[in-house]
This record gives C-alpha cells, sequence and structure tokens, in this order.
C-alpha cells in the first residue's frame, strides 16, 4: 500500500449524475454501476481529532458512551486499490463523530448547534478504534451524528498502515434522510443549516463518492450503514 490514496473504501452505492457532469465523473460512474470500486476522496482530518490508540478500552465496537440518538450501525471496508481493490486485513480504522448535539468529547468550549459553551476535554464518547477484519471490514456501533453550523452531517476517519497513517477522509449522509431523521427525534434540535452540496471544500466536490449507503434496521429502528 503506498504511503497515500492507496487505500479506497469500496462503493456500493448508486452514482446521481450532477448537471454538467464531466466526462470523468459519467465514466466513474459507469464503473460503480458496473460495481468496481472507485477511490473515496481524501479530506483534511477535520476538527478535533483523538489519538487514543495507547489505550486499549479504545479498541471497541459501541462508541456511544450512553448518548442518546437515533441508533446507528457503521461499516466502513478497506480495499488495496492498486491490487483489484482485494480486502485488506489488520488495518486501523479510527473514527470519531459529534454527539445529537453536535459537540466533540475531548476539547473545551463546545458549543454544537447553539448550546452553551462546554469543557468536553478528558470525555472520549463518539470515538473509537478497530482494526479491518479478514474481509477488510470495521464496524460502530453509534447514533446518527449531529450537526453544527457550517458543516453537513458527517463522520471522520483515519486510517493507518503499520500505525503510520495512510489516508484521511470523512464519509456523508443523504440529506433527505438526515431531515427525515431529525424531524423525528427531537433530541437533533432541528435541521442543520449546511447540506452535501453547500458544505464547501469538503462533500461539495465529490459527495457521491463519500455518501453512505443506508438502510432501516428493523431491530434497532435506526440505521445500517
Amino acid at each position: 500500500l503506498k504511503a497515500a490514496g492507496a487505500l479506497g473504501l469500496s462503493s456500493m452505492l448508486p452514482f446521481n449524475t450532477a448537471k454538467g457532469a464531466t466526462p470523468e465523473a459519467l465514466l466513474e460512474q459507469e464503473l460503480i454501476n458496473a460495481g468496481a470500486c472507485v477511490k473515496t476522496p481524501a479530506e483534511m482530518e477535520g476538527p478535533f481529532p483523538l489519538d487514543l490508540s495507547k489505550k486499549t478500552q479504545f479498541f471497541r465496537q459501541d462508541i456511544t458512551e450512553g448518548r442518546k440518538g437515533t441508533p446507528l450501525n457503521v461499516t466502513f471496508k478497506v480495499v488495496n486499490f492498486d491490487d483489484n481493490c482485494v480486502p485488506v486485513a489488520n488495518i486501523r480504522v479510527d473514527a470519531w463523530q459529534c454527539d445529537a448535539d453536535g459537540l466533540y468529547s475531548g476539547y473545551p468550549n463546545q458549543t454544537g448547534h447553539n448550546k452553551p459553551p462546554q469543557n468536553l476535554t478528558g470525555q472520549t464518547f463518539m470515538r473509537g478504534i478497530q482494526l479491518t477484519d479478514a474481509n477488510g471490514e470495521v464496524k460502530f456501533t453509534t447514533i446518527y451524528p449531529g450537526w453544527y453550523p457550517g458543516r453537513a452531517v458527517h463522520i471522520h476517519m483515519n486510517f493507518f498502515v503499520n500505525s503510520k497513517k495512510g489516508f484521511t477522509t470523512q464519509a456523508a449522509f443523504p440529506d433527505a434522510l438526515t431531515k427525515e431523521v431529525f424531524q423525528k427525534n427531537s433530541i437533533y434540535g432541528g435541521q442543520p443549516d449546511t447540506t452535501n452540496a453547500t458544505d464547501q471544500g469538503i462533500f461539495s466536490d465529490g459527495v457521491p463518492y463519500q455518501l453512505f449507503t443506508m438502510t432501516k434496521n428493523a431491530t434497532t429502528g435506526g440505521y445500517d450503514a
């Protein structure tokens, strides 16, 4: 695996062609429709990362620490883009997100969506680490993330090869589903002020390749991503 860009997340979602799509985008649409994997765009690490890898208790599947919200089961798949997109085992995946109030653990002055400033230094909710299995997959049990001003709803991920960071990206949620979830569950405090298309510099230029495939989970009443 190359140090940067060789890790790709396999994509199983249909690509909805945007008006004025480039020839490259149309080609990638055909590749996705044919079942090929397409590289997920790299993104900035984003706000509030924490390296918890030295503490074994954070190698965990359930990252909620009791925080409330619509249940969400997340699966990420890591493949070697330079080797026919075969799954890659033993890749460390660090995932983190905000809670339903838009707050990140581990940092001071957290306001989320119009909350009084909170000092969450030392807290670790909505953070976890997993190693990919033989299928290249990691699974996290969490909640549908909340929102904060200027960003669409998302989850952050860092991928490490032999303890060295090889890839950073963010994953998005369908706008229509986010609207539905937030309408049904008042804990989210209303609708976000930013959609995927208006999330400048992150999702506005490549969300089709960073968008979760979502299905309803009849057991939890939430969703599988």
